[in-house]
């Protein structure tokens, strides 16, 4: 009976070691199943944070150029850039599809200006000065036609209203100058025979708005 039960200690203790090897496959096989699971979790930690955080930035990044408020060009491209570049004149341009004498307002409302600044108390030549035949848009389109035709021939010509000037002893009367001032009324009286024009068309007139008529014209 001992000598069975030695054989069965010998049998337990040969099985012992055959069942380590076992153990260890089975060890290995959760080591290599938990790597794998660790592995498969990262990466979808990774996906995650590439597709989350900084996806999100460069979506605000960009959204940030689309609305004006971040990115290139948002400070000249915004509406106020446009609203200057809207800005419209009061000068003649702007007055080209207006009435007859709408066009002529403004035509002398710019010419004055330039004239109190360069011309004021000096010597001009003048072309012409004329009043409507009639109150009417037929009227004012004769005169605004005869100014046109003065400007085709002389670019420098300028449109001004007698009234606006106390050197003119006549009032109401568009005249047409050239821009070009002299210190003299014989040196613009000297422009209108360069000219080949007669003192019927043309003549020296000196510019103020301080002065009376007296002494204000000189002819050839």
């Amino acid at each position: 009976g001992e000598l069975h039960a030695h054989e069965d200690v010998a049998g337990d203790a040969h099985a012992a070691p055959a069942d380590r090897p076992r153990r260890r496959r089975g060890l290995a096989v959760a080591l290599v199943a938990i790597g794998a699971v660790l592995v498969v979790a990262a990466g979808f930690g990774i996906t995650s944070l590439a597709t989350g955080g900084f996806g999100q930035r460069a979506d605000t990044q960009a959204g940030g150029g689309r609305d004006g408020s971040r990115g290139e060009g948002s400070g000249g491209d915004g509406p106020q850039a446009g609203q200057q570049g809207e800005a419209t004149s009061t000068g003649p341009s702007s007055a080209a599809a207006a009435d007859p004498k709408s066009q002529l307002d403004a035509i002398v409302a710019d010419d004055t200006r330039t004239a109190k600044t360069t011309l004021e108390g000096r010597w001009v030549v003048q072309l012409s000065s004329k009043k409507p035949d009639s109150a009417d848009e037929a009227g004012y389109a004769a005169v605004l036609k005869k100014y046109k035709g003065e400007k085709a021939s002389h670019p420098d010509a300028m449109l001004l209203f007698s009234s606006d000037w106390p050197s003119y002893s006549k009032k109401g009367f568009w005249v047409t100058i050239l821009a070009k001032p002299y210190d003299s009324g014989s040196a613009a009286v000297a422009e209108c025979r360069d000219l080949g024009l007669d003192s019927k068309n043309c003549f020296g007139k000196k510019l103020s708005s301080t002065e009376g008529p007296e002494g204000t014209y000189q002819y050839h």
